[in-house]
C-alpha cells in the first residue's frame, strides 16, 4: 500500500505539469531523431538553439563539397569538348583527324588513372584528415589546369608539347579521382545518419553539374 501511494505521489506532479502545458498550448518538444538537431514543437519543425552552430558547420561542409566537385569536374570535362582545338595546337597539323584522336587518347588517360588517385588521396585522408586530402585534390587540379593554359604549342617546342600535356592530364586524373569519393565521404561523415544519403547525392550532383557546365562552355567557345 505504501509503494502504491509513493508512485501516485510521484506521478501526480508530472501529470499536473503536462496538464498545465496542454492548457497553455505549448506541447513538449519531441526530437525527430536522437542524433538530430531538429525538434517538433507546436506543430512546427524548429532547430535546437544549442545545436545551431553545429548545423551551420554541417551545411558549410556539404556546400564546400558540392562546389569542389563542380569546379573539378568542369576542369576535367571541358578537355573533351575542346579536343579539336587541342588537336590543332598540340599535334602536327598535317593530319587533323589524328590530332583529334590523340587528344581523346590523352583525355582517356585521365580516366584510367582515376582509381590510383582515389587510392592515394584516400590514404592521405585516412592519415591526415579528409580536409587535407580535398585540399591536395583541389590544388592539384587547379595547378594542372593552369599549367595546360601556359603550355607552348607543337609548333613552338615540337613533341615536348603533347608530352607535357599528357603529364598534366594525368595529374588532373589523379586529382579528380580523389575529389569525388573524398568529398562524398567528408560530407557523409559530417551529417547525421539519416541525412548521409542526400549529402552524398548532392556531391554526385555537383560532379554532373560540373560536366554540364563544361559542355556548355565548350559549346560557346568558337
Amino acid at each position: 500500500m505504501t509503494d502504491v501511494s509513493v508512485e501516485m505521489s510521484v506521478a501526480e506532479p508530472a501529470h499536473a505539469n503536462r496538464m498545465e502545458e496542454e492548457e497553455k498550448g505549448v506541447p513538449e518538444p519531441v526530437r525527430l531523431f536522437p542524433e538530430d538537431d531538429m525538434v517538433v514543437q507546436g506543430g512546427n519543425t524548429v532547430p535546437l538553439p544549442e545545436n545551431v552552430p553545429e548545423k551551420a558547420k554541417m551545411t558549410r561542409v556539404v556546400i564546400a563539397s558540392i562546389v569542389g566537385n563542380v569546379l573539378e569536374w568542369f576542369d576535367f570535362g571541358i578537355f573533351a569538348f575542346l579536343a579539336p582545338t587541342i588537336g590543332q595546337l598540340f599535334f602536327p597539323k598535317s593530319d587533323p583527324v589524328a590530332g583529334i584522336v590523340n587528344s581523346f587518347v590523352i583525355f582517356g588517360g585521365g580516366f584510367l588513372i582515376r582509381p590510383l588517385g582515389g587510392l592515394l588521396l584516400a590514404h592521405v585522408g585516412d592519415r591526415y584528415g579528409r580536409k587535407q586530402a580535398l585540399l591536395v585534390s583541389v590544388v592539384g587540379m587547379a595547378g594542372a589546369t593552369f599549367g595546360m593554359g601556359c603550355l607552348p604549342t607543337y609548333e613552338q617546342v615540337g613533341p615536348a608539347a603533347p608530352i607535357a600535356l599528357s603529364v598534366l592530364r594525368l595529374v588532373q586524373g589523379l586529382s579528380v579521382g580523389g575529389e569525388l569519393v573524398g568529398s562524398m565521404i567528408f560530407a557523409i561523415e559530417s551529417v547525421p545518419p539519416h541525412r548521409q544519403v542526400i549529402a552524398g547525392a548532392y556531391c554526385l550532383a555537383g560532379a554532373i553539374g560540373g560536366l554540364t557546365l563544361g559542355a556548355g562552355a565548350g559549346g560557346l567557345l568558337p
